[in-house]
Formats: C-alpha cells, structure tokens, sequence
C-alpha cells in the first residue's frame, strides 16, 4: 500500500460472486431472485446446481433448533437457581476469607470449573 503496489485478488471470481448473491437473495427471500437467478444461468451455473443450491440453504434453516417458550423459561430459572446459589456462596465464605471480593472470586471460579465440566458430553464406547 505504501508504493501503490497491489497484490492481485486470485480469489476473486465472477461466477462464485454471482453464486453467492443468489445464495443470499434466496436466503433472505429477497423479490429480486428471478433476476439473480438469471445472472447465475447467464455466468453458467445449472437449473440443478441452483436446485442445489436453494436445497442446501433449505435444510440449514430446518435443521436450525428454534427456542421455545418452555425453553426460555427453563433458560431463565437456571438463571435464577445459578444466580442464588452463586450469592449464598459467596456471602457463606465471605467471613472465611475475610472478603467478599476474595469469596467472590473463589466461588465463580469454582462455579465455571463445575459448569465447563458439566458442559461436556460423556465418552460413548
């Protein structure tokens, strides 16, 4: 950049640039698909890899978990549960250690080392 010397874009390609518009026009359900359906036929793409393409993006958005009502209500009570138990914690060992910020530390630390422990998945064999 400092001589005006440019390195050349061996990754920029006409015909990924154009897929790629008709992937997000499809994916936002954008009125103008017809015509990037048109550019990606004219720069050579199939009518089957377009089906392709739009079944692709069709089974990412159906496999994609939506949240529940239920969901966000357990979300939220663990929360809560997590929430007291870490203030009962810390308020318990505050006398112990003489200071409500090194009974702080001591109990969110312990409470992330439990959670990154629960968090993994058991070894199948």
């Amino acid at each position: 950049m400092l001589f005006g010397i440019e390195a050349p874009h061996h990754l920029a390609d006409r015909r990924l640039e154009v897929l790629r518009h008709y992937a997000v026009t499809y994916r936002l359900r954008d009125a103008s698909l017809a015509d990037e359906e048109a550019a990606a036929r004219e720069a050579g793409f199939a009518a089957s890899q377009l089906a392709q393409v739009r079944h692709m993006i069709d089974g990412a958005r159906s496999a994609r978990p939506g949240k529940s009502v239920g969901g966000l209500v357990r979300q939220a009570l663990f929360a809560l549960v997590a929430f007291l138990i870490f203030a009962g914690a810390t308020a318990w060992f505050s006398p112990r250690f003489d200071s409500a910020l090194i009974s702080f530390v001591f109990v969110a630390v312990a409470m992330l080392s439990l959670a990154s422990f629960a968090a993994k998945e058991p070894v199948r064999g």
